[in-house]
């Protein structure tokens, strides 16, 4: 695999529908998961417009409380590009921010209700299937 197949399927997951409005943060693991598989440096950015995710998420970084959604997730790539699945992303719109590790990503998409415009039932399989191995948070049987 290389790293064109990093681009393809960013291109793959940007035709979802309703993919960053719900499905962002699972858009994100995947493509840490992926870049990482391919040597890439690459991590998982957590953005906010109020301070009361940010600051629970602050907590559960440190063990003391449960992780929560964001308003959106991202990725950076090589420490300079913000890129989430279909436009670079001008992370200083948003007043909170903070790299996520990998388990604090699946935490929070198994604990906390994330927008339903995204259908996450019937697109995580597909992302998976792509991708070629299991985000660990499905919620399909």
């Amino acid at each position: 695999m290389s790293k064109q197949f990093f681009w393809a399927f960013r291109h793959f997951l940007s035709n979802i529908p309703s993919i960053n409005r719900g499905g962002c943060a699972i858009a994100a693991l995947a493509m840490y998961k992926l870049g990482k598989s391919l040597g890439m440096n690459v991590q998982i950015m957590y953005l906010y417009n109020d301070s009361f995710r940010y600051s629970q998420n602050q907590m559960a970084k440190e063990g003391k409380d449960n992780p929560t959604g964001c308003h959106h997730a991202i990725i950076i790539l090589d420490n300079m590009y913000f890129l989430d699945s279909t436009k670079d992303v001008n992370i200083y719109k948003y007043d909170y921010r903070h790299v996520v590790s990998e388990e604090l990503v699946r935490s929070s998409l198994v604990q906390d209700a994330w927008n339903p415009d995204f259908d996450r039932i019937r697109y995580l399989r597909e992302i998976e299937d792509v991708l070629g191995e299991k985000l660990l948070i499905s919620q399909y049987g």
